[in-house]
């Protein structure tokens, strides 16, 4: 059975989990995003286009122009500003 964030969220608030407990599931959570970004990493290469919710929940649509350990250098397609993103928050279009 595949858990829903939801479900997730709604386990945690109800638990009595110790401290340590918290932390174990920082670290679980922490290693999953580093790894997503790892993947991205992989599969991105200059020039591809790519998307990423920027400030203020805005989609940002724009191309790779630089590939970092763990960010990327996003040119914004609409006003030619760059962002330096966390791989893990980038989609490939």
């Amino acid at each position: 059975m595949q858990m829903q964030v939801q479900d997730v969220v709604n386990a945690i608030k109800i638990s009595d989990f110790s401290n340590e407990d918290f932390v174990a599931i920082m670290e679980a959570v922490h290693n999953a995003r580093a790894q997503s970004g790892k993947q991205t990493i992989r599969q991105l290469q200059v020039g591809d286009t790519v998307n990423f919710k920027g400030r203020r929940n805005v989609i940002v649509t724009g191309t790779v122009v630089k590939i970092k350990i763990k960010n990327v250098v996003v040119q914004d397609n609409a006003t030619q500003t760059k962002w330096n993103v966390p791989a893990s928050m980038l989609t490939l279009v």
